[in-house]
């Protein structure tokens, strides 16, 4: 089957003074059972909304989004995903010094046209970063996440399907 090429919708809204906020609605508008070459189309549309204030010198940001994939690769066969995720952070900044905290939560729930329901995934992380900026052309930064996930998928490939996982990484940035 030809593919063809739709533009999507995309419809921000934004609002802000000491506050900001801003609501984006997106449709890709793409035909799940077309391809192009081996790429079949998928199907996108999700809502979000986000929100920045002040408390004090602590900056907060929170997103939320909500939308739906849909993939038809074979004939007679659809999938559809329902994905919601959303996150919270605060950072404090004090003369060459930042520091942030972030925590997510995410979810997904797979369905099909043949009434199959699939495992879906679910999960959260936390994250701790800092950074320091000694000079204007360097900036030295350490970062540490910690994600607990399930995914009934996982048992398939032979790996149990809860994770806790920790990820820790340092990086120099040289700034020309």
């Amino acid at each position: 089957m030809a593919g063809t090429i739709r533009p999507g919708r995309f419809f921000p809204i934004a609002a802000g003074y000491s506050t900001a906020g801003r609501s984006v609605y997106s449709a890709n508008r793409a035909d799940p059972a077309a391809f192009i070459g081996n790429d079949f189309g998928w199907r996108t549309k999700f809502a979000s909304v986000g929100l920045e204030t002040y408390v004090g010198d602590v900056v907060l940001l929170g997103q939320a989004m909500a939308g739906q994939t849909e993939i038809d690769p074979v004939a007679n066969f659809r999938a559809i995903t329902d994905f919601q995720s959303a996150y919270l952070l605060a950072g404090y900044y004090f003369g060459q010094f930042r520091v942030a905290g972030r925590v997510d939560v995410l979810a997904t729930q797979a369905n099909d046209n043949r009434g199959g329901r699939g495992p879906g995934e679910h999960g959260h992380a936390l994250t701790l970063s800092g950074s320091w900026t000694p000079v204007r052309w360097l900036r030295l930064s350490a970062e540490l996440l910690h994600v607990d996930s399930y995914n009934g998928n996982r048992p398939a490939a032979g790996i149990r399907s809860d994770a806790s996982e920790v990820q820790g990484q340092l990086v120099a940035r040289f700034f020309f």
